[in-house]
């Protein structure tokens, strides 16, 4: 038989659609709510069907379906070494959220369902791929160049030993990233899950 993908998850696509066209909201998307839409009439068939497919975490590009040349959003990755506190980890991306807001950018904090904290700037899709990277290489590498003895830009467990590995790399064309709400596929199936700003302090290590 054919593998039931069809109809629920249509529906819902459109489903997404449509509510992101009522809410005029040049943030919404509809990767961005896929994962908060209750699937009214299908009783969960959505959710079947992706688990029928093997699906369990989800993960998405950081632009609108309808300008996938113009992202919507730029995600910065925190990814400590094991040895780093966790209190690092959660100082490092309130930095980096009074950086942004000296520039007059809201920012978003969720975690990666690993051991990080993504920390996400909603965009007006405007810019090209190569200008949001360039702008999150920029800021990444400045946090690693004045503040050494706790961030690294460059890739590689070596490069980050003792220290938080900040990644920019979400910021290509084509690269995706965990979506809010997804469970991971590792032990102890975590969650990246959204947190408010003011509750950030309280949350423990998050693997």
């Amino acid at each position: 038989g054919s593998l039931y993908l069809g109809e629920p998850l249509r529906e819902v696509f459109e489903g997404a659609e449509a509510t992101a066209a009522q809410l005029k909201d040049e943030f919404v998307s509809v990767e961005h709510l896929l994962l908060s839409l209750a699937d009214p009439g299908h009783e969960g068939g959505a959710q079947r069907a992706l688990a029928q497919a093997g699906v369990l975490e989800l993960h998405t590009w950081g632009c609108h379906s309808k300008t996938i040349e113009k992202p919507d959003q730029l995600v910065i990755d925190f990814d400590p070494d094991p040895t780093v506190p966790w209190q690092n980890v959660t100082q490092a991306a309130l930095e980096l959220r009074e950086r942004l807001k000296a520039m007059k950018l809201e920012s978003f904090v969720k975690t990666t369902g690993g051991k990080g904290l993504h920390v996400v700037v909603p965009l007006t899709p405007r810019d090209d791929w190569d200008t949001v990277r360039g702008f999150a290489q920029a800021a990444v590498q400045h946090l690693a160049r004045v503040i050494p003895q706790r961030f690294v830009a460059r890739m590689g467990a070596a490069n980050r030993v003792g220290k938080i590995f900040v990644d920019y790399l979400r910021n290509n064309h084509g690269a995706t990233t965990a979506a809010a709400y997804s469970a991971r596929a590792r032990p102890g199936l975590g969650v990246s899950m959204p947190i408010a700003w003011d509750d950030l302090g309280a949350l423990k290590r998050t693997d």
